[in-house]
């Protein structure tokens, strides 16, 4: 049948109707994975393709990309390894692209890469639920957070693979935007190639203007001694909860809601975790870390390549075997993942960056809904 529509498609190629008619195909696809047999998910996922390459330069090619990207999410949610290889790279280049189509292809990529932050709503409201139940001062907080570590090691646990958690959280005496926090990884290979991009404890940085929505997810990390939080206005205090207290007045606005109200849903929705997601994604840390399923860590690129390389025997031996193969392309082979630290010129574009996809995401969800979006003398998104 699917062979038949593209023919009909091709035979009306040039005609008014051409581009309706690749979209109404497009369409009719996109619900086939589910019933589809697995041996012929394959040449679904081809099929796609082919009909979204069918579709370039119509008046719809961004929108046949999108919905190619959602059917080809419904065969990802069946079986992972029916999708071709070829076909993950093609929407990897949909990635550098723009409109929704980006924003569809980062998603799924996301997903398929194991980063996917959807689900586990009902899950966080409850651990919300009680932590706000349980802390109604200091006191009551501090007992909560020393009694239910657990819910913060599930918590932890559950978000790791898809989103990396700083090593060190800390702050500057000159920020280049107001209200940033500095976010430190490190390559997490339980043995360290020589190839390391992160050798001698050395840590990639990345500027962040998302301050509270990590500064909640490193009161977990912290307690559980997976982060450490450091600034001179908190090097007094001892206790974990004091110090996520310090940092945030360090950072709240004159009128922002006190700490008690800000800590109490510490546990980040997956809504919340996906905006975390974003801004490392615009600092490009995905091209500098991969994340290893075997060993559950976060890896520099180097060290994750000759991992790959390596395959299921992880030995030292094995390890330098792989890193000494002529195969084997270094990612960095300066073997650093930027200079001695970001300068001002890489956490300007940084935060660019992050600034960008904000609006562009904005833009694309007013023009979805048929409202204005314009911008007022101070910069404030207005929606009309």
């Amino acid at each position: 049948k699917v062979d038949v529509w593209f023919k009909a498609v091709k035979a009306g190629k040039g005609s008014a109707m051409y581009d309706a008619r690749i979209y109404n195909v497009m369409h009719a696809l996109e619900a086939m994975p589910k019933v589809l047999l697995e041996k012929d998910l394959e040449d679904f996922c081809k099929k796609v393709k082919e009909l979204t390459e069918m579709g370039k330069g119509t008046s719809l090619e961004d929108t046949l990309k999108s919905a190619a990207v959602v059917a080809l999410r419904s065969v990802l949610s069946r079986d992972k390894s029916r999708i071709p290889a070829n076909v993950v790279d093609w929407v990897k280049e949909l990635k550098a692209g723009d409109g929704y189509s980006k924003s569809a292809a980062e998603g799924f990529i996301d997903a398929y890469e194991g980063r996917s932050l959807a689900g586990a709503y009902e899950q966080i409201n409850e651990l919300n639920t009680r932590f706000k139940e349980a802390c109604v001062d200091m006191d009551s907080l501090k007992a909560y957070v020393d009694e239910n570590v657990s819910d913060l090691k599930d918590f932890i646990a559950s978000v790791a693979k898809k989103l990396p958690m700083p090593v060190k959280f800390t702050t500057e005496q000159k920020f280049l935007v107001k209200k940033a926090i500095l976010l430190h990884f490190e390559c997490q290979a339980p043995t360290r190639t020589r190839y390391c991009a992160l050798a001698g404890g050395a840590t990639y940085t990345t500027e962040t203007l998302e301050w509270s929505r990590w500064l909640k997810m490193g009161l977990s990390a912290a307690k559980l001694g997976k982060a450490v939080l450091s600034a001179d206005a908190i090097t007094d205090m001892p206790g974990v909860v004091d110090q996520v207290k310090g940092l945030y007045n360090m950072y709240k606005k004159e009128d922002g809601e006190d700490f008690l109200s800000f800590i109490s849903e510490p546990f980040l929705t997956s809504e919340e975790q996906d905006k975390l997601l974003n801004q490392l994604r615009a600092a490009n840390f995905f091209q500098k870390f991969q994340y290893d399923n075997q060993t559950a860590n976060w890896l520099c690129a180097n060290c994750a390549c000759i991992y790959l390389k390596a395959g299921a025997d992880r030995s030292a031996a094995s390890l330098e075997a792989a890193a000494s193969h002529p195969e084997v392309e270094l990612p960095f082979p300066s073997l650093k993942l930027e200079g001695e630290g970001a300068g001002l010129q890489d956490r300007a574009e940084n935060v660019v960056g992050a600034a960008l996809e904000v609006k562009k995401t904005t833009g694309a969800c007013c023009s979805l809904f048929g409202m204005n979006l314009c911008t007022t003398d101070d910069g404030e998104l207005n929606l009309g």
